[in-house]
């Protein structure tokens, strides 16, 4: 208890520090984008005098694409009438979750002057301005979490959880012009680690990264780092993974590194990493040590297998926690011009002394290897776009001990008048395995993967053909060498624009993944936009499990977003389920339940209410949210202040109420 009450302490005496002590320009009398625009409509002042004062305190706007008007593009971002036009039929025509920054060459008439000088003043979230102060000052963001609540009787587990009911968590990130520094203790629900076995947080990170240290030295990042690499089949973590992810790669370029704060040991790197560039060259390495699960022989000299136990609620699990130690050395050396990309990967792992036997699953190249004590993976790519942005090829090569290879080629069309082509394929080798996140090679199925995606829009109203809510008809086939078919999918969705407040939306998927089991899904909706502050969304669905399980279900969700004012958004939806399966009690998944953070498993008949409302005013931001599932009652309670000295504060508690017992929390 007392190393919880001395970080507390650390974060308070943060907050002072900062608090006392700004570094950057303090705005005594700030003036909002939009005063500044109805000043200027008004006549009342000349536009570059607005432009001036804004600049003489630093203070630079930011839209967002799902609530930018038509006045706001002309005068605040000087594109003509008729692209803010364009802008706004098409953002009318298509689902507001699917309108991203990448989207913008799909307007007609936007051309890549126009997005290139626009672009940095949106952003996709649903606030409708977001000041950025450009000469990046200290900015100290602090989020303490406390969640309580007695759910043992929802966890179908033959041993009884450890810990004690709640999560915390605690993160600190102060960045001032070049420098950044994060700081994250975490300890998740039902882990003891405050009780008997470890007497401090489940889990510690830290990061400390700084932009252009010294010349030719570009990044240095000491702590936890996220990587990718290539098309990211040596190297990808914590950024987009799905069977269309190398089209997207292949668009945004072959080479990210970022701090990263993470609360599990799965998706980072942790140790130090730096990118040197010199002219159009740039050469990155990077080092990681850190502590993984594994299962150890009865000597301990050996790992059996290398597991994931997080989080670690039980005793088996506490007994595999970082017992072996995983030391990992990175390098790519690349060339880049403005529209070619070409770069060589490399990726060592070596165990520590120990070494591996019996089935890995974690690594590609050989699932099946024995008594080996290190392993490694490079591979060459390259990214050509043209400068119309109507053609990008990319592609990657990589090889792995005993001769395992695999591949990946990218190639995308693009007709903004008439629609767009995409087209992804891939060749795995047999046994080439895509386990874990970051090193090696994307999760899926060994063998050879194909697929084709098509998307066309048509002039006037949308007409959509689309699957995975970007892409359009898909069709996966996963196949192993020597072995009969093992998998199979396809997605079909299809959205309808009826004028420009109803559309139609349908969607079909089905997946085969062994001889025994497959899994059916049929969705059915409508949308319906009356007016600015109001949006509705009715859909039903009907899901089909066919294994062992034989499990079905039926689910009606009705969503409803309501901003009365425009400092006050409401967000509400309503779930009715009905499941049944021949095995009892079997639970059925149902993703995207929005504004929830409880389990979206559901069995019998119920209902799920989820309700959000969120507040701004001035310097304040105050979010509430309520869920009721499975006479579960959930409140949360976030409230975010920013102040003109460049620090913010964010706190959040939940609260569990249980209606069948007298327990809370």
């Amino acid at each position: 208890m007392k190393r919880v009450v001395a970080v507390f302490l650390f974060f308070l005496f943060s907050l002072y520090v900062v608090k006392g002590n700004p570094i950057g320009v303090d705005p005594q009398d700030s003036l909002s984008r939009d005063q500044a625009l109805i000043l200027v409509q008004e006549g009342l002042v000349e536009e570059h005098a607005i432009n001036s004062f804004l600049d003489a305190t630093h203070e630079e706007i930011r839209y967002s694409l799902r609530t930018i008007t038509k006045e706001q593009l002309l005068l605040g971002l000087h594109v003509t009438e008729q692209q803010a036009q364009a802008f706004i039929d098409f953002r009318n025509s298509q689902p507001i979750e699917s309108f991203t920054l990448a989207r913008l060459k799909e307007i007609q008439g936007w051309d890549r002057a126009t997005i290139d000088r626009v672009a940095p003043f949106l952003i996709t979230e649903d606030s409708s301005l977001w000041k950025r102060h450009s000469l990046r000052p200290v900015r100290l963001d602090y989020k303490g979490a406390l969640t309580l609540g007695y759910a043992q009787q929802r966890l179908k587990t033959k041993e009884s959880p450890l810990g004690k009911p709640y999560d915390l968590q605690l993160r600190t990130i102060l960045q001032t012009t070049s420098l950044s520094l994060g700081l994250l203790a975490d300890k998740d629900r039902y882990e003891p680690f405050f009780d008997r076995y470890i007497h401090s947080f489940d889990r510690y990170s830290f990061f400390l990264s700084a932009e252009a240290p010294l010349p030719y030295f570009k990044k240095l990042i000491i702590g936890d780092f996220s990587l990718s690499l290539g098309q990211g089949l040596v190297v990808r973590n914590s950024f987009l993974r799905g069977p269309y992810a190398a089209s997207v790669v292949a668009e945004s370029g072959s080479f990210k590194l970022r701090p990263s704060l993470a609360a599990s040991g799965y998706d980072h790197f942790r140790g130090i990493a730096s990118t040197i560039g010199i002219r159009q060259w740039e050469l990155l390495l990077a080092y990681s040590n850190q502590k993984i699960d594994a299962l150890l022989s009865e000597k301990g000299d050996s790992i059996g297998s290398l597991v994931y136990d997080q989080p670690h609620r039980y005793l088996g699990q506490i007994e595999r926690r970082h017992v072996a130690t995983e030391r990992s050395l990175i390098g790519r050396l690349g060339f880049s011009t403005t529209t070619c990309q070409i770069g060589l990967n490399a990726i060592y792992v070596y165990w520590g002394g120990k070494t591996l036997s019996g089935y890995l699953p974690r690594y590609s190249g050989n699932p099946y290897a024995s008594q080996i004590s290190s392993t490694y993976n490079i591979s060459s790519d390259f990214c050509y776009r043209h400068p119309t942005g109507k053609l990008a090829v990319a592609g990657e090569v990589a090889l792995s001990p005993n001769r395992q290879w695999a591949t990946l080629c990218s190639i995308i069309l693009r007709s903004p008048s008439q629609g767009n082509f995409y087209f992804v394929a891939r060749a795995l080798s047999p046994y080439y395995q895509a386990r874990r996140a970051n090193s090696f090679y994307q999760r899926g199925a060994a063998g050879n993967e194909w697929g084709f995606f098509f998307r066309y829009f048509l002039s006037g109203r949308s007409f959509l053909l689309d699957s995975y809510a970007d892409y359009s008809a898909t069709f996966i086939a996963p196949f192993r060498a020597h072995e009969p078919l093992k998998g199979l999918s396809a997605m079909l969705r299809l959205n309808y624009s009826l004028g420009d407040h109803l559309g139609l939306l349908s969607a079909v998927s089905w997946k085969k993944r062994l001889e025994n089991e497959s899994n059916l899904r049929l969705l059915l909706g409508v949308s319906w936009t009356p007016s600015d502050n109001l949006k509705i969304k009715l859909s039903s669905q009907y899901k089909l499990i066919s294994d062992e399980l034989r499990a079905k279900g039926f689910f009606t969700a009705l969503a409803v977003q309501y901003a009365p004012l425009i400092f006050v958004k409401l967000h509400t939806t309503l779930v009715y389920y009905s499941t049944d399966s021949f095995k009892s009690r079997q639970y059925i998944y149902l993703p995207r339940v929005r504004y929830s953070s409880g389990s979206n498993m559901f069995y019998g008949r119920g209902w799920l209410i989820a309700t959000k409302l969120q507040a701004t005013w001035k310097r304040w931001t105050i979010e509430g949210a309520l869920r009721y599932h499975n006479s579960l009652l959930e409140y949360q309670e976030k409230a975010t202040i920013s102040t003109p000295r460049f620090w913010e504060v964010t706190i959040g508690v939940n609260y569990h109420f249980s209606l069948k017992s007298s327990q809370k929390g």
